[in-house]
C-alpha cells in the first residue's frame, strides 16, 4: 500500500534536482496534509485567496481533525469547511449539516477573503446560522462566511424532488454565481423555474449579501447536469456539464450526437445568454471542470469515449474513457483541444488557469496513460495526476501520485503568484512530495500545495555578451521556489559553477546521479554569485573557458546554478546548460596609410589580439565597390599594376572581428584589370540590416560554394552551391533569411567560401 508521488520528467533529491528543459521542470512541493476518519472522507473543492491561503470543502463521516478541535458528524455524512494559511498551518475548520447525508461540493473565495460554499443537504441542517429544512429530498444550499470563518448568511433552494448545488464562483463585486441541478418547480428568489423533464441545469446569481440577482435554467426532456462554473473579470458566467437528447440553454437547441454530450454555455453579468455549444461524439462525453482567463478564454476538461470533436480535429480515445482539455475564446470559437490518457478509464475533473494563461488540470488515470511527456503507469487501481500546459496547449510537466487503491484529484486552484493547491482523496499510504501520508481508515481527504517554480533554479539561456572583448557570457535563469519570504529555509544566493573541462557540445550531459558534494571535485569551478532577492528572473555574467573563434570553431562552456540556502547542507542545483562567448570588439582602424608609386604602407596594429591585415582594391573611393586583393601580417603591399585606383586596409583579430577600413589613393598603375586573385569572402555593409552584399574572389577556375553559418556552426543559407567559377571577383546578396525563407534573428553569422579544399571565413553581424 506504499504510494509515491512521481515527478516527471525530473528526479528531485534533497540537494540535487536533475531533469530536462525548463518546460519539463515540475514545481516544488511546499506541503501536503491528509484528514479522515475510519470511513470514507472526500475533498471535493479547493480555492486560494490573494494571500495564498487555502480553503477546502468536502464531506466526512465520524470524527475528523483538520488541525484544530475534532469535528464530529451529526449523523451520516456531514460537510466540512477548512482554511489553512500559505504555509499549511490550520486557521479554522467547521462542521456543517444535519443528521442525514450532506455534501459540500463547491467553494470559492472573493477579493475580500469571504468564502462562498454550495452543495446539498437532506432534512434539517445548519450551515452556521438558523436551521434550513429541505422541501423534500435533497435541497441546494448557498452559504457565505467571513475570512475568519464566521457565518454571514445561508439560503436553501429546492422542490420535493432532488436538487443539487455543484459549483460556485464569484465576480469582482463579490456577487456569487452557483450552478447545479434541479427537478420539478423551484423558487430561486429571482424566478420560479420548472425543469423540462427529469433533471435540468440551473445557474443562480446572488449578491454578496445573499440577495437575488437572476437565475436561468437549461436542458431538455432528458437528464441534464451542470458540473462546474467559472466567472470572468466582467462577471460573465461559464457553465459546463452534460446533456442527452435535445436541450436549450437560452439560445438555439443543441442535440447530442449520441448518448450524453458535453456542453458549454456563457451568460453575461445580467444573466443574458451569450452563446452555447455542444461537443462530443456518439458515446458518452462529460464536461467536468472549467476555468476562464483574464481575456475570457474558457478551458474545459472532462472525459470522452470513442471519437469526439471539440471544434478542431477529431480526438480518438486510446481505449475506454480518455481525458480531454479544450480551449475556446470569449466568443466560443475553438482554439485548441488535447487528449490525454491510455487504454483504461481516465478522467479530467478540475482545471485552473494561472495569471500567465498556463493551464493546470487534475483528475485520475488507470494503467498506462500519456500526458505529452512520456507514459505514466498507475501503481494500482487509479492514480492522481496534475498536468500543466502553456496557454497554447503545449505540455509543460505532469505530476503523479498513486498506490494499490483508488486515488483521485477532484479540484485544483492557483493563486496570483502561480502557486497551486490540489485536493481529492486517497487510500493507504501516499507521498505528494514531502513526508508519507497514511489514510486513517478508508479514503482520506488530501490537500497538497506546490510552488510556481521548481525547487532548483532553471537556466533559461546562456548568451554571449555583445560589444566586449569576449571570455564572458550572460546567464539568465528562473529563481528557486524557496527564494521566498515564507520559506522555512530560504535561498540566500545563487552560485554559478563552470565545468573546467567544458563539454564541446551545445547540449551538455546532466550529472545525473552524481552527489552534489562531489560535483565541485569532478571538474566544476566557482564562477560567480548573485544575492537572492525574490525576483522571478536573474541575470549574472560569468567567465568562460575560451572564446569561439573563426579559426577554431565553437567552444562551449558548461555551467550550472546552485540555489544556496541558510543551511549549508541544503541547496538546489539546476540541470547544466552550455553557451559560448565571442570577442565582439574589432581592432582599431589601420592608420598612417601612404602610397608610393603603388606601394601602399600603414602602421602596425596595437591590439593584442591582432591576427592579420586585409587589403582591398577599388576603382572608386566607395568601399562597397572594393574587391579583396590579398592578406598580410606585414605593414605594406604593392598594388602597382593592379588596376585599382584606391586601396583599403582593414585589421582582423583572432576572433574574426574586422575593423573599419583605412584608405589611400594609389598614385599610379598600369592595366585595366587585377593581375591576380586570392580566395576570399567579404561583405558590405557589416553589421547589416536587412541585407548585405557578399563579395568573393576565386583564384582559378573550379567549383565554389559560398554559404552562411550561424554561431553554432549550422549552415543556414546557401548563396552559391558548388557552382563552377572562372578566376575573378563575384557578388551575391543575402537578405538575412534561411534557405527555407525564415527570417533569422539578430546575431553573429559566418560567411564561408570553399574551393578545392581551401576555406575562407568572414564574421558578419545581423542587427535588428
Amino acid at each position: 500500500m506504499k504510494h509515491t508521488w512521481w515527478f516527471h520528467p525530473v528526479i528531485v533529491l534533497l540537494v540535487l534536482t536533475t531533469g530536462g528543459p525548463a518546460s519539463g521542470m515540475a514545481p516544488a512541493h511546499l506541503w501536503s496534509r491528509n484528514f479522515g476518519s475510519a470511513t470514507d472522507d472526500f475533498g471535493h473543492s479547493v480555492a486560494m485567496d490573494a494571500s495564498g491561503n487555502v480553503i477546502l470543502a468536502g464531506q466526512f463521516t465520524g470524527t475528523v481533525n483538520f488541525g484544530g478541535s475534532n469535528l464530529v458528524s451529526a449523523g451520516a455524512r456531514d460537510i466540512f469547511l477548512a482554511k489553512f494559511d500559505a504555509s499549511g498551518t490550520h486557521l479554522w475548520s467547521q462542521r456543517l449539516g444535519g443528521t442525514q447525508d450532506d455534501y459540500g461540493l463547491g467553494v470559492c473565495v472573493d477579493a475580500t477573503g469571504y468564502v462562498c460554499l454550495t452543495g446539498y443537504f437532506h432534512g434539517t441542517a445548519s450551515l452556521g446560522g438558523s436551521n434550513l429544512v429541505s422541501a423534500g429530498s435533497a435541497d441546494i444550499f448557498v452559504a457565505r462566511y467571513s475570512p475568519s470563518g464566521a457565518h454571514a448568511w445561508s439560503r436553501r433552494f429546492g422542490s420535493t424532488g432532488s436538487d443539487f448545488g455543484h459549483a460556485i464562483d464569484t465576480d469582482s463585486f463579490g456577487n456569487m454565481i452557483m450552478t447545479g441541478n434541479f427537478s420539478g418547480s423551484v423558487d430561486f428568489g429571482s424566478a420560479i423555474l420548472a425543469s423540462a423533464g427529469g433533471t435540468d441545469m440551473v445557474c443562480l446569481a446572488l449578491t454578496a449579501g445573499g440577495g437575488n440577482l437572476w437565475s436561468r435554467r437549461g436542458g431538455g426532456t432528458g437528464t441534464d447536469y451542470a458540473n462546474r462554473i467559472a466567472v470572468d473579470g466582467s462577471g460573465n458566467a461559464y457553465v459546463t456539464g452534460y446533456f442527452s437528447g435535445t436541450a436549450e440553454f437560452g439560445g438555439s437547441y443543441l442535440t447530442s450526437a449520441g448518448f450524453d454530450d458535453a456542453y458549454l454555455v456563457k451568460y453575461n453579468a445580467s444573466g443574458t445568454h451569450q452563446w452555447s455549444l455542444r461537443f462530443g461524439g456518439p458515446s458518452y462525453d462529460y464536461g467536468q471542470g472549467i476555468a476562464v482567463d483574464a481575456a475570457g478564454n474558457a478551458v474545459v476538461t472532462g472525459l470522452f469515449y470513442d471519437t469526439a470533436n471539440f471544434g478542431g480535429s477529431n480526438l480518438v480515445s486510446a481505449g475506454s474513457a480518455d481525458i480531454y482539455l479544450v480551449k475556446f475564446d470569449s466568443g466560443g470559437a475553438h482554439l485548441w483541444s488535447q487528449r490525454f490518457g491510455g487504454g483504461s478509464y481516465d478522467s479530467g475533473n478540475g482545471v485552473a488557469i494561472d495569471s500567465r494563461g498556463n493551464v493546470l488540470a487534475t483528475g485520475s488515470f488507470q494503467s498506462t496513460a500519456s500526458f505529452g511527456g512520456g507514459n505514466l503507469t498507475s501503481r494500482g487501481s487509479y492514480d492522481v495526476f496534475v498536468v500543466k500546459t502553456n496557454a497554447g496547449g503545449a505540455y509543460q510537466w505532469v505530476l503523479q501520485a498513486g498506490g494499490t487503491f483508488v486515488e483521485t484529484g477532484r479540484s485544483v486552484a492557483v493563486d496570483a503568484a502561480g502557486n497551486l493547491a490540489v485536493t481529492g482523496y486517497f487510500d493507504g499510504t501516499t507521498n505528494f512530495g514531502g513526508e508519507d501520508l497514511t489514510s486513517n481508515g478508508a479514503s482520506d481527504v488530501f490537500v497538497a500545495r506546490y510552488a510556481a517554480y521548481p525547487a532548483a533554479p532553471v537556466i533559461r539561456s546562456i548568451a554571449d555578451i555583445g560589444n566586449d572583448q569576449g571570455r564572458r557570457v550572460r546567464i539568465d535563469f528562473n529563481r528557486s521556489a524557496f527564494d521566498a519570504a515564507l520559506s522555512s529555509i530560504p535561498v540566500v544566493e545563487y552560485e554559478i559553477y563552470r565545468r573546467s573541462d567544458a563539454l564541446q557540445t551545445a547540449s551538455a550531459a546532466d550529472p545525473v546521479g552524481v552527489p552534489s558534494r562531489r560535483i565541485l571535485d569532478d571538474g566544476w569551478v566557482y564562477a560567480g554569485s548573485v544575492a537572492a532577492h525574490g525576483t522571478d528572473r536573474y541575470l549574472i555574467d560569468a567567465p568562460t573557458d575560451a572564446d569561439s573563434t573563426v579559426a577554431f570553431g565553437q567552444h562551449y562552456s558548461t555551467f550550472f546554478v546552485r540555489a544556496a540556502t541558510t543551511d549549508e547542507y541544503i541547496f538546489y542545483d539546476s540541470p547544466p546548460d552550455s553557451g559560448y562567448s565571442i570577442d565582439n570588439l574589432a581592432p582599431g582602424v589601420p592608420g598612417g596609410l601612404v602610397s608610393n608609386i603603388g606601394l601602399v604602407s600603414w602602421n602596425k596594429c596595437a591590439d593584442a589580439d591582432f591576427d592579420y591585415f586585409t587589403v582591398y582594391g577599388s576603382p572608386t573611393q566607395n568601399f562597397g565597390d572594393a574587391v579583396l586583393y590579398d592578406y598580410t601580417t606585414g605593414t605594406s603591399m604593392n598594388l602597382n599594376g593592379s588596376g585599382y585606383s584606391w586601396a583599403f586596409v582593414t585589421a582582423t583579430d583572432f576572433s574574426g572581428n574586422e575593423s573599419s577600413p583605412g584608405w589611400v589613393k594609389v598614385a599610379t598603375g598600369v592595366g585595366d584589370i587585377p593581375r591576380s586573385y586570392v580566395l576570399s569572402v567579404s561583405n558590405f555593409p557589416n553589421p547589416f540590416n536587412p541585407s548585405t552584399t557578399v563579395s568573393y574572389t576565386v583564384p582559378s577556375r573550379g567549383n565554389v560554394t559560398v554559404a552562411i553559418y550561424d554561431a553554432r556552426g549550422a549552415r543556414v543559407a546557401t548563396l552559391v552551391d558548388n557552382a563552377t567559377r572562372d578566376a575573378g571577383a563575384y557578388r551575391a546578396d543575402w537578405n538575412g533569411r534561411s534557405d527555407s525563407g525564415t527570417t533569422l534573428s539578430s546575431g553573429v553569422y559566418f560567411a564561408r567560401i570553399e574551393q578545392a579544399g581551401t576555406v575562407r571565413t568572414r564574421k558578419i553581424v545581423l542587427l535588428k
